[in-house]
This record gives C-alpha cells, sequence and structure tokens, in this order.
C-alpha cells in the first residue's frame, strides 16, 4: 500500500547518485535544456522537509487526484474517476516509484494536468502545464502528438483549438532542436523488437492492466460513439505501448519500468470510462 512510511525508506536506485550530484549543481551556472523543475521541487522537498522524498509522494497522491478529475470531466461521472483512482493506487509499477526521488512522478502529473486544463476553463494554461512536464522528463515530448489529437478531439471551441495547436506547435519545435541530435541515423530494428520483449518483464506485477490491455482498447471502441473521448484515450495507450520501442530503436536510452506509469494511468481512465457507461446502460 501506499505509505507516508516509505519516505524514510533509503534510496535504492542505481540512478539516485547521479540524480543527487546533479542536485548539488543546481541552479546552474547557465541556462541549459534540462530537468529544471523536478531539480527545483527535489531541492524544495530536502530544504522543507529535510527529506528528498516527501514532494515526490505528494506529488504521486496529487496524480490520483489529477487522474480522477480529469475523467471524471471528460465522463461527467464522479464513478469512473473512482474506478481510475483506484485502478492506479492497486499498481504495483505505480506504488513501486510513488515515493522515489530518482524516479519522481511529476513528469506525468503535470502532463495529465495539461490534459485536464485543455477540457477546463483554464485551458489557455495547458502549455505551461505541458513545458512543466518536459522540464521534469524530456521523454515528455514524445507525448506531443497525444495532445494534438486530444486538443483536436476535445470539446471547445475552434478558436482555443487553434490557439492551442499553434501553442504546442511553438514549444514541441523549440524542445526537438534540443533533443535531435541524439536521434540514431538508421533505426536499429533489434532494439525496437527489445521494446516489446522489456514490456513484457516491467509489467509483470500489474496483472490487471496486462490482461486488459487488449479489452480496454475494445471497450473504448465500443464506447466511442458515446464518449468521443473514448478514442483519444485509446491513442494515449497505443501511444506509450509503441513509444518505448521506437525510442529504443531511435535513440540510446534505455528501458526503464518507470517509464511505463502513463501506461497504467491511461489505462485506469479508460476502465473508468468503460465501467461507468456500462453502469449507465443498466439504468
Amino acid at each position: 500500500m501506499l505509505s507516508y512510511d516509505d519516505i524514510t525508506e533509503l534510496e535504492l536506485h542505481e540512478d539516485w547518485y547521479f540524480v543527487k550530484e546533479g542536485l548539488m549543481e543546481w541552479p546552474p551556472d547557465k541556462i541549459i535544456f534540462d530537468h529544471h523543475v523536478k531539480s527545483f521541487l527535489l531541492s524544495s522537498s530536502f530544504i522543507i522537509f529535510g527529506n528528498y522524498r516527501v514532494i515526490p509522494f505528494l506529488g504521486s497522491m496529487a496524480l490520483i487526484v489529477m487522474t480522477y478529475l480529469l475523467t471524471n470531466k471528460i465522463t461527467d461521472s464522479r464513478l469512473a474517476g473512482v474506478i481510475a483512482a483506484v485502478i492506479i493506487l492497486q499498481s504495483n509499477l505505480f506504488l513501486s516509484f510513488s515515493t522515489t526521488a530518482a524516479y519522481s512522478n511529476f513528469w506525468v502529473l503535470f502532463y495529465i494536468i495539461s490534459l485536464f486544463m485543455i477540457v477546463h476553463k483554464t485551458w489557455f494554461l495547458h502549455p505551461v502545464a505541458y513545458v512543466m512536464s518536459i522540464f521534469s522528463k524530456i521523454l515528455s515530448i514524445t507525448f506531443f502528438p497525444i495532445s494534438i489529437f486530444f486538443i483536436l478531439n476535445a470539446e471547445i471551441s475552434i478558436k482555443k483549438k487553434i490557439i492551442s495547436l499553434l501553442s504546442l506547435g511553438i514549444l514541441i519545435s523549440a524542445g526537438i532542436i534540443f533533443v535531435g541530435e541524439d536521434i540514431k541515423s538508421t533505426i536499429d530494428w533489434n532494439e525496437f523488437w527489445n521494446g516489446f520483449v522489456s514490456f513484457s518483464y516491467q509489467m509483470r506485477y500489474d496483472g490487471l492492466v496486462v490482461v486488459f490491455l487488449l479489452p480496454i482498447i475494445t471497450g473504448l471502441y465500443l464506447i466511442s460513439k458515446k464518449n468521443q473521448y473514448a478514442n483519444s484515450v485509446s491513442i494515449m495507450i497505443s501511444s506509450v505501448l509503441m513509444g518505448g520501442p521506437v525510442l529504443l530503436a531511435l535513440t540510446d536510452i534505455t528501458t526503464q519500468p518507470y517509464r511505463l506509469i502513463p501506461l497504467v494511468v491511461f489505462c485506469a481512465i479508460g476502465i473508468g470510462m468503460i465501467l461507468a457507461n456500462q453502469k449507465e446502460k443498466a439504468r
């Protein structure tokens, strides 16, 4: 279970040494493209609480709340939001990284906030939340196609869609300039297929998500006529599933289980939408 007691445990992840070393040199003398939001939040956690893991823990709690709010907003059903929150809470993958400072969930949190803002009256601020997600983890740049599809499918005016798309386009163009140098000139097909193999053992303890992955996609397709956001959630899930293998084939990144937390969140939203729709039918 998610417990505050976990915060007092030692950080055992190997990457924590490099993260902590980076925090010692933050803020940098000159502005560079880096995880500044994550560094700020981790440094604030240590300064305020004397522990790097408190704010990451609070960020994980906020992720559950924002998942509830987003699901509730796009389904107009509190039940769907509650179901989505419960699905995340039972996830072994989420619980394993809910209090870690090395692999904090800030990037997922800010991205979910950006999606929520698109369909909220604060829609004009969603690029800010997306930028904060990118500066929490550069991998968030890969969510750009998801955001585009979500905006085009959202129940907002054409004017808001155009402004949102233009602002995101400017942001992502700037991001590609910084990360484009790391892209390989050729596709490594061995790494591409290894991306699917790694999924099997990284998600081995999240049986609920793995077993119901295909039914979730099928269920979202079936309810897409009643809820236009169902297609958006399907794209979210598919993008995460394909994103890992594609990144392995095109870049030098390695597979890490925490990168699949967005999949858990998106599947949780999908399950909430499907079950809430079934209850409405029963009425």
